[in-house]
């Protein structure tokens, strides 16, 4: 056991002075009376009450003792323990385009797949804040840098793929508003997970101009492709519920193609990592992955926990005062 304030304890050394200062007073003010035979009192003992008036000066002592103690704020000290991942500002950025819907993602379409896995990864972050951006033909921000990390799963979960509207994908657009979102940051680490599924073909900013614009702020980028990179058709409900297959305008299947030369690039560039997740399984490790990987790269020194101990003498001290003080005023009074 440690304490924070040691010096308080300095102030024991002034019981010892006070008891001296109280007998000495007690002795002086005695109050005394004249017999003529003291024989009959020879065989009297102290009754019961009489030997509990002793105690109180005792008692005070302790009590003083105690609360001198609790105001020295003693403290239990755990072991050194290493922390991890502490201060890391995430911005996840995910694709909503209509390509998302291609159903090559394992039982279920790109969109549905990536989002569920996105929202149980924003439920496991502890300690750092998340913001989130979605992006198609524009980008925007769902929900800013916060700790409130269910309130950003319950935002993901409520994604829809019609929430922007247009059928392209602005990569560039998406890296910049992320960007901003981390500007101001002062975190140790600053993080863009990007979740694609096709090429940057729209927006006002390049990819490039974005990533190197990503380096100069100190954020890592890292890029996730989904689906195959060589192109999946993406199914079309129809008025007349009829289920077809987007077309090119020459009659041919449209492809929606992965552009993983490009995210590497972007990912490369901030000092980040490009990866590909065929499925949803895929992609949970790839976000387990990254995190882990920013953990490590931010391991805090060594640290112990103290815990307080200070209501463990504070509240028997003002206890035994507390009986101490009704004690003396009532059953154990002295007359004068």
């Amino acid at each position: 056991m440690t304490f924070a304030s040691p010096a308080v304890l300095l102030l024991l050394l002034t019981l010892p002075v006070a008891a001296w200062l109280h007998l000495r007073r007690a002795r002086r003010a005695e109050s005394r009376l004249v017999y003529s035979d003291l024989s009959l009192l020879a065989r009297g003992r102290p009754s019961l009450r009489v030997r509990a008036r002793a105690l109180l000066p005792a008692a005070r002592a302790m009590a003083v003792a105690l609360l001198i103690v609790a105001l020295a704020r003693p403290q239990r000290v755990s072991p050194r323990q290493e922390f991890e991942g502490r201060g890391i500002d995430i911005v996840l950025v995910m694709d909503v385009s209509y390509s998302m819907r291609a159903e090559d993602f394992g039982a279920v379409n790109r969109f549905t797949g990536a989002k569920e896995v996105l929202a149980r990864f924003a439920r496991g972050i502890t300690n750092d804040r998340l913001a989130l951006v979605i992006f198609a033909t524009q980008a925007f921000t769902q929900c800013p840098l916060t700790l409130d990390h269910e309130m950003t799963a319950a935002l993901i979960d409520g994604i829809q793929l019609d929430m922007i509207s247009g059928d392209s994908t602005a990569i560039g657009m998406a890296l910049a508003t992320a960007a901003s979102r981390l500007e101001r940051s002062t975190s140790k680490s600053k993080v863009v997970i990007l979740l694609t599924d096709g090429e940057n073909n729209a927006g006002s900013v390049a990819p490039m101009d974005a990533a190197r614009a990503c380096q100069a702020l100190g954020i890592r980028v890292y890029t996730i492709g989904v689906g195959k990179p060589e192109g999946s058709p993406v199914p079309i409900e129809l008025p007349t519920g009829q289920r077809v297959y987007a077309r090119n305008a020459d009659g041919s299947l449209a492809l929606t193609r992965l552009d993983e030369k490009l995210l590497t690039e972007v990912a490369e560039t901030t000092g980040g990592e490009y990866h590909h997740a065929g499925d949803a399984d895929a992609l949970r490790a790839v976000y387990q992955s990254i995190w882990k990987l920013e953990k490590s790269r931010l391991k805090m020194p060594a640290l112990r926990k103290r815990q307080e101990l200070c209501g463990r003498f504070l509240w028997p001290g003002l206890c035994l005062l507390g009986l101490e003080l009704i004690a003396g005023a009532t059953v154990l009074r002295k007359a004068p």
